[in-house]
């Protein structure tokens, strides 16, 4: 009789595997994976609406900081066009040709879709440099001379200080709305004035001036007899610019009148604690290069010649 071996049984070597997978399929499968979801994801667009965007949805992109009253027009605007699809680039054209027309909108970028549903609208702003009256308020200017909506009771503060009013004020400009261009004539050479001002006068200056109304009603007129333009400020006083920049080659250049009217302003700065001008004056005449001035307190043995006192705009407080 044979006994059981004890002995434990060799079993059969199992093949060892052979190298390993290659380092590229991984990758591909990836990639194969993504091109099926978003294949899959594309047939079931149109079913689910994602081809169709609301301008009312729409992103925008100011590239200043946006008055809210303007803001609220362009969302109004918005919310009156249709809607538009994806796919169609001349209704996303005409998405921004029509907030183009608004009259504060400079220029519309290219209106770009944004998935799934929305757009994005790059937009700049026209810049108010000026004001002008129409009827009891105050409409601000931009450099076209186009009205931009939006009324104030007093002109505007910005990193300049004060937007200069277009003067003299009158009726004719009551008929005026946001959108229409300042009228040729005294108004729209005033606004040639302001922006020279707005580029040279210094803000700080300008705060110390107050707001200011330029009456161009007698720019393009000269001589001793004759002011030019006038400035009209608080405080009853009165400036004498003198010809528009760049109109007479006989004129004092204007960075000379912007020096003086920059030494005249700090004129105005408070002596000490108390409030007071350090030396109030009424009425400085910029047109030589050394300025006349009358200060409050002197001794009025001449009035300022008789086109100081002329009506037309009123003291600067109208604005």
């Amino acid at each position: 009789m044979h006994r059981a071996s004890t002995a434990p049984v060799k079993r059969a070597a199992q093949p060892a595997l052979r190298g390993r997978v290659p380092v590229w399929i991984p990758p591909v499968v990836c990639v194969g994976l993504a091109w099926w979801a978003m294949a899959l994801v594309a047939s079931d667009a149109p079913q689910a609406g994602y081809t169709t965007v609301h301008p009312a949805q729409a992103a925008l992109r100011f590239d200043k900081p946006c008055d809210p009253r303007w803001n609220q027009l362009l969302q109004a605007a918005l919310a009156q066009l249709p809607p538009a699809d994806v796919e169609d680039r001349g209704a996303l054209e005409r998405i921004g040709d029509e907030i183009a027309l608004l009259p504060f909108v400079e220029e519309v970028g290219e209106v770009r879709v944004l998935w799934p549903d929305s757009l994005d609208i790059p937009l700049r702003l026209k810049t108010p440099v000026a004001c002008v009256r129409v009827r009891k308020e105050l409409l601000t200017v931009a450099e076209d001379g186009t009205l931009l909506p939006g009324a104030h009771d007093m002109p505007p503060i910005d990193e300049h200080g004060f937007l200069p009013v277009l003067g003299p004020n009158g009726a004719e400009l009551d008929r005026l709305v946001p959108g229409d261009k300042v009228p040729a004539g005294a108004q729209l050479d005033a606004l040639a004035l302001a922006l020279a001002l707005r580029a040279e006068l210094d803000p700080e200056a300008s705060l110390l001036l107050g707001p200011i109304l330029v009456d161009a009603s007698e720019a393009m007129q000269g001589g001793v007899d004759h002011p030019g333009v006038v400035l009209r400020l608080e405080e009853r006083r009165t400036v004498w610019f003198g010809r528009l920049p760049g109109a007479s080659s006989g004129e004092t250049p204007l960075k000379i009148k912007v020096d003086n009217l920059e030494r005249a302003a700090r004129l105005l700065r408070p002596a000490d604690g108390s409030g007071a001008e350090q030396k109030s004056w009424l009425f400085l005449d910029l047109r030589w290069d050394n300025p006349d001035i009358q200060y409050r307190d002197a001794p009025r043995k001449d009035e300022p010649p008789s086109g100081a006192s002329k009506s037309g705009a009123g003291s600067a407080k109208q604005p």
